[in-house]
């Protein structure tokens, strides 16, 4: 059976997604399968994890198209990457590689060959005109050596270096699924020998441009375990807006001689959009907003108007 997974950051409410499957469709009769298409818009790093973390799942032979592309229309390449089992297409741009490596034995070839892509290149869309036909002629027994010319020069991409000790570990959040769960990079079978799941821990999150602490999240954090990924979750209600950053991670909820007040039973949280610790005025005049008791600010994470009810 011909497999094709597509990946990007295009979200559904276009009609990129379609168009792209048009292509395919126009050129091979192979089955296709979404991987997802709600890829933060140009984060390249979180596509790159989704990716290497849904390709494990898939049959030997899959061709995946993967566009998260902020460098379309530039010098940026587009590559192939054969693996032991899998093929991969996609920007020149570090996306394809974590998962490449995941795979094992990977070879990369530049996308070269005009005459393997639509007759029209948009400037915009490679995803259409140059990934997609480029991995339905795979599918369709295209030497890949009629592709373009093996490749030892591309574009890298690693999650970053985490550090383990007796009683903290600190690493990058790589990615925060629609559940509100982070997921680090942090080894898991590492991290498992000083925590296992349903233990407590105090974590704190940092800016990695000015290192400013953006979360203190204290001692009732409970749900957290080196996940099947191989790499440290946390169940934690934290947006995505505050990637990039290093998560610090305190075995035992001992991080902190100021924990995070408690709110009142009744409080309600209110996203206040972005900008520094918003006033009560501020806070008050929000839609939907009746802030009639005390309140407090920036409390579990940046911009959150947090009230009594």
């Amino acid at each position: 059976m011909k497999l094709m997974s597509f990946l990007s950051d295009f979200g559904l409410k276009s009609n990129y997604v379609s168009q792209m499957k048009g292509v395919a469709l126009s050129i091979t009769d192979a089955r296709i399968i979404d991987i997802t298409h709600d890829i933060s818009p140009q984060n390249i790093r979180e596509g790159a994890y989704v990716l290497m973390s849904a390709i494990k799942h898939f049959p030997i032979g899959t061709v995946h198209v993967a566009v998260v592309d902020p460098g379309v229309g530039t010098i940026r390449r587009g590559i192939v990457i054969t693996t032991k089992t899998q093929i991969l297409v996609g920007p020149d741009n570090g996306l394809l590689i974590p998962a490449a490596r995941y795979l094992g034995n990977f070879t990369v070839y530049e996308i070269t060959n005009p005459n393997l892509m639509s007759k029209t290149i948009s400037n915009t869309f490679h995803g259409r005109d140059v990934f997609t036909p480029i991995a339905a002629n795979i599918l369709n027994g295209i030497m890949f050596d009629q592709i373009g010319p093996i490749t030892n020069h591309f574009v890298d991409l690693d999650f970053g270096k985490y550090e383990i000790r007796e009683k903290t570990a600190t690493g990058n959040i790589i990615y925060i699924d629609s559940f509100g769960n982070i997921i680090t990079n942090i080894e898991g079978a590492s991290f498992r020998q000083v925590l296992n799941y349903d233990k407590k821990i105090f974590v704190r999150i940092h800016d990695d441009i000015d290192g400013s602490l953006l979360h203190e999240i204290g001692d009732s954090t409970i749900l957290s375990e080196p996940n099947i990924n191989t790499t440290f979750q946390a169940a934690l209600n934290i947006t995505s807006e505050i990637i990039p950053v290093t998560l610090e991670i305190f075995i035992g909820g001992t991080g902190t001689s100021n924990p995070v007040p408690s709110l009142p039973d009744e409080t309600i949280c209110f996203k206040a959009g972005i900008g520094s610790c918003i006033d009560f005025n501020t806070c008050h005049s929000l839609p939907g907003v009746d802030c009639k008791g005390n309140y407090q600010c920036d409390l579990f994470g940046p911009n959150l108007c947090c009230c009594g009810a």
